[in-house]
């Protein structure tokens, strides 16, 4: 009857630890899928994220049959700078994506010496003719490089308020919002910001540090890292991760 007991004691003990283990496996879950960058789900984050690149002409020539086998989920393509520039690449890049079947979505580079509103409507001319509804949203790429040391942050702000309303306008969906954390608590402080999804580029942690305005609704996209290789591309290549399913990125 002891050895019985004891028999039941460790059964129940194994059992009680297997529940744990994974309920805490349920939990990780949750907050890698919305992108609040917990400490809990290090260990979980390359198995549970789908992963997606970003490219422009510096990728060169890229060979879409063997970047189809490579396991990636999405990509964003460079498509337009300031008030005039195409990136030489866009077109047989945003064309090629197609073709191969990944979820793509165009970007364009932010200066903040350029009229906000032109650059919108520059944004728009160039690809929203050439844009699918099952396209990812326009992004807008607010980086240091862009920026006027003597532009004020209230001005900044502002200006890239005209730029995300414009194409909201005609295209009808929330654009998604490029930054850095840094970038983001010096120039980005303004709660407007926090409704459009951040993709957020932080590299060199585990752990992405969410920038102030997005604390409660965290990432959506976080580029970790600029040195990515991946086959098909011959130079590295940033990589992103989604927070989220696969049937979340489709419906974006």
């Amino acid at each position: 009857m002891k050895r019985l007991l004891l028999l039941i004691i460790f059964i129940s003990s194994l059992l009680s630890c297997q529940f744990n283990k994974e309920e805490k496996t349920t939990e990780s879950k949750k907050y890698i899928q919305d992108g609040t960058g917990k400490q809990e789900v290090t260990n979980k984050i390359d198995s549970i994220k789908l992963k997606g690149i970003d490219i422009s002409h510096h990728q060169a020539n890229i060979d879409w049959t063997l970047l189809k086998q490579s396991a990636i989920s999405f990509v964003f393509i460079k498509a337009t700078g300031g008030l005039d520039y195409t990136d030489i690449e866009f077109h047989n890049n945003w064309n090629n994506a197609k073709q191969s079947g990944i979820k793509r979505g165009a970007y364009h580079f932010y200066y903040a010496t350029d009229d906000p509103i032109k650059q919108a409507e520059f944004f728009v001319k160039t690809v929203l003719k050439l844009s699918d509804p099952v396209d990812l949203p326009p992004v807008l790429d607010l980086e240091t490089h862009g920026i006027d040391s003597t532009i004020s942050v209230e001005k900044y702000q502002e200006d890239v308020k005209n730029w995300i309303r414009t194409v909201e306008k005609h295209y009808k969906r929330k654009p998604i919002i490029y930054t850095s954390t840094n970038f983001a608590n010096n120039y980005l402080k303004d709660d407007f910001f926090s409704a459009y999804h951040l993709w957020l580029a932080e590299y060199g942690t585990d752990i992405p540090l969410i920038p102030d305005t997005w604390q409660k609704a965290g990432w959506k996209f976080w580029q970790n890292s600029s040195s990515y290789t991946i086959k098909g591309i011959e130079n590295s290549v940033d990589h992103s991760y989604f927070a989220g399913s696969l049937k979340d990125l489709r419906q974006l």
